[in-house]
């Protein structure tokens, strides 16, 4: 059975300010809104009412800092104006991917890449809303895709080594799906309301059907444009897979989003070719997704993927675990909820890991205000930009990762009960060292990324979860807490907060007991999802159990006692 083994080229055509910081630190010499704010109805926005400009910044370098620096693309390309924007953004498209990353990608033996691309790529803008710049993104998509033919044209002599597919990944959306900075627009509260809420937009009944939000219906026409010029462009030989939308939020009405994704699945099957792989995002919870057998008609669904994104960073608990938790985590909870849907031998949709990175102990959103109040200060290093690893951390760091590609592949699941189809590692480069776990590239540079093996399973490269357990250093001096715990806000409200109540998880700090940590061993004819409910309270049953037998031998114990001393008084009271 072979596996996606892929790698995502995050921060390309969609930037994110953690990846390539330095495009988001912009001055004054990158250029500033112009009078009409760089598209039309914008009011005029002066720079001193919307930055606090650096003075000391102002006399150290002709180039003043435009601060704080935009979070989003958003707020970057309505600062900078169209043009500006325009010509900004094209230096990045032009310079962030090169053949040599595509041609290292690929020898490492890299089957797909999933591609982020904008909704607005192709040009669909409401400038009276938006500022989006669509210039020159629709070229560079096409750039990517002609350098992946030409890597793939490259001889490489290991047979381990094969041709790379393209996924691409609707990665933002009107309005936008969840709030978060790579949504396109970064709002004050994760929320997807202002996507699909019937009162998104500023229309109603756009789309396809009545009842459609206004985003949620462009949302559809973008897709369908998109689809469409794929294939006038003839790039579908590359391009083999299309996901509908990254992780629209769990606020969304479940309905809603899973009628858009029907509407954009039958779009999508009428545009392209009929074995293209269509996936769609699980709104942060895969079990809404396992109730109602969605998308379980075969051979219709056959090709579909349920896509979670599993990270350890973002919540606080998870970020203070030793080693060995993490591993444990990675193994019970993560594996559990990734095989907890889509599953069984009858055909229809499953399941696959969009991302993943070897993150663990470091909060982006955190560090990345730190990293970028660095650039404002001139002649000064960037923070952690040349960052090093130690030969401790590097070892856990491969570890985690092995451990992830086992679970995140069903482990060794039988086939007809196994419905992980592989994963995507986030991300293939990133800027800098601060964010350095994130990095495949260096990983792979630096051996804590092993290499990928689509047609070989990791269980049987790597050992059992078990195994990579047990072969964990659970030494906590690797751990770099960000932030500091007694900073945090224990008050504030964390959507991504997590209690592990894992036996096995919160004992791996001082002690390798397995408990029932799952060996992902083949079950027979064993149902996986009556197994998974099992294994996690099997533990707690066993000793629940035990404790019942204590008590009802010694009741029984001491009842027996209390007989005897009553029949020998008896006994006694008799014989005087």
């Amino acid at each position: 059975m072979s596996f996606f083994n892929g790698v995502n080229l995050g921060g390309l055509l969609v930037p994110e300010r953690f990846i390539t910081p330095s495009l988001f630190a912009i001055t004054n010499c990158s250029g500033l809104a112009d009078s009409s704010g760089g598209f039309k109805g914008r009011e005029r926005r002066e720079s001193e009412e919307l930055f606090a400009v650096d003075t000391q910044a102002r006399r150290a370098s002709p180039c003043v800092p435009i601060y704080p620096y935009p979070p989003d693309l958003f707020t970057l390309t309505s600062t900078l104006g169209q043009f500006r924007s325009a010509e900004h953004l094209k230096a990045h498209y032009d310079s962030f991917l090169s053949y040599d990353d595509l041609l290292d990608l690929r020898s490492h033996g890299v089957s797909h890449l999933r591609l982020p691309l904008p909704h607005y790529c192709l040009g669909d803008v409401e400038e009276e809303t938006e500022p989006y710049v669509s210039d020159y993104c629709w070229e560079a998509f096409l750039g990517v895709i002609e350098m992946v033919r030409v890597t793939n044209g490259r001889h490489i002599d290991d047979a381990n080594v094969h041709n790379m597919e393209v996924f691409v990944d609707l990665h933002t959306a009107p309005g936008s799906q969840n709030g978060f900075d790579n949504s396109g627009q970064m709002l004050k509260e994760p929320t997807g309301q202002n996507w699909c809420s019937f009162q998104s937009g500023s229309g109603s009944g756009s789309g396809s059907g009545s009842g459609t939000s206004h985003n949620i219906g462009r949302t559809l026409r973008i897709i369908d444009s998109i689809t469409a010029q794929l294939v006038t462009d003839m790039v579908d030989d590359v391009v083999t897979g299309f996901g509908i939308l990254n992780e629209p939020f769990k606020d969304c009405d479940i309905s809603t989003v899973k009628q858009f994704n029907e509407d954009a699945y039958e779009i999508i099957k009428n545009n392209m070719k009929p074995d293209t792989t269509i996936f769609v995002g699980d709104m942060f919870n895969a079990s809404r997704f396992a109730s109602d057998h969605y998308w379980k008609e075969s051979p219709k669904y056959d090709n579909t993927l349920l896509d979670s994104h599993y990270y350890h960073v973002f919540d606080d608990e998870l970020r203070g675990f030793s080693p060995k938790q993490h591993i444990a985590f990675v193994c019970g909870k993560n594996f559990r909820d990734a095989v907890s849907c889509c599953g069984g031998g009858d055909g229809g949709v499953r399941r696959i890991v969009g991302e993943f990175s070897a993150a663990f102990d470091t909060l982006v959103s955190t560090k990345l205000e730190d990293v970028m109040e660095s650039y404002r200060q001139p002649g000064q290093p960037i923070l952690e930009h040349d960052r090093v690893l130690n030969a401790e951390r590097r070892s856990f760091l491969r570890n985690f990762v092995e451990a992830q590609m086992v679970a995140f592949e069903g482990g060794s699941l039988p086939p007809n009960q196994n419905p992980m189809r592989g994963w995507f590692f986030w991300n293939f480069k990133m800027e800098g060292g601060a964010f350095a776990e994130w990095d495949m590239l260096r990983g792979v540079r630096e051996g804590w990324i092993p290499a990928f093996r689509h047609k070989e399973p990791s269980v049987d490269r790597f050992g059992t979860c078990r195994d990579i357990f047990e072969r964990t250093d659970n030494d906590m001096s690797i751990v770099h807490e960000f932030p500091d715990p007694s900073s945090i806000d224990k008050s504030a409200k964390n959507w991504q907060a997590f209690r592990a109540n894992d036996d096995l998880v919160l004992h791996s700090g001082a002690s390798s007991h397995l408990g029932f940590l799952p060996n992902h061993g083949g079950e027979g004819d064993v149902d996986v999802q009556k197994k998974i409910t099992e294994n996690d309270f099997s533990h707690f049953g066993l000793i629940a159990l035990a404790i019942a037998f204590l008590f009802l031998f010694l009741f029984a114990f001491f009842t027996k006692k209390r007989c005897d001393r009553t029949a020998l008084k008896r006994f006694n009271y008799s014989s005087i």
